[in-house]
């Protein structure tokens, strides 16, 4: 069955021929995203939450510790939005714009902890 295996390909190249090409890969993450309308469970930072959480427009990712900085995926695992944080008093606004679904959100505290939050947009 298909379920059960990852295709994993990288292409590095130049536009230039004759090169010699360097490429690197600095961060690789794999998320479940079969199941929906569970709320994760978070044992490493219970202190991070997104609210309202389901939402229908603006929602806030809220912290009691320093958030270095976040990005959020839709279901197929691409890059919806990133961002550093730059608030002072550690709520951040998720962006409205995003079309309704289920997306995953990715935040990293200043200690490079990082949490995955599951954030419903209806």
């Amino acid at each position: 069955s298909g379920l059960n295996q990852v295709r994993f390909s990288i292409e590095a190249c130049d536009v230039a021929p004759g090169h010699l090409v360097e490429a690197g890969l600095d961060l690789f993450e794999v998320y479940d995203s079969i199941t929906v309308g569970i709320p994760a469970m978070n044992a490493t930072h219970p202190e991070i939450v997104i609210v309202p959480n389901p939402s229908m427009g603006q929602a806030l990712l809220k912290s009691t510790i320093a958030v270095s900085e976040y990005a959020v995926f839709d279901l197929s695992g691409r890059a919806v939005h990133a961002d550093i944080a730059s608030s002072v008093n550690n709520e951040i606004t998720l962006p409205a714009q995003l079309p309704a679904g289920v997306y995953t959100v990715s935040v990293t505290d200043i200690n490079r902890l990082k949490t995955v939050l599951r954030w419903i947009k209806q």
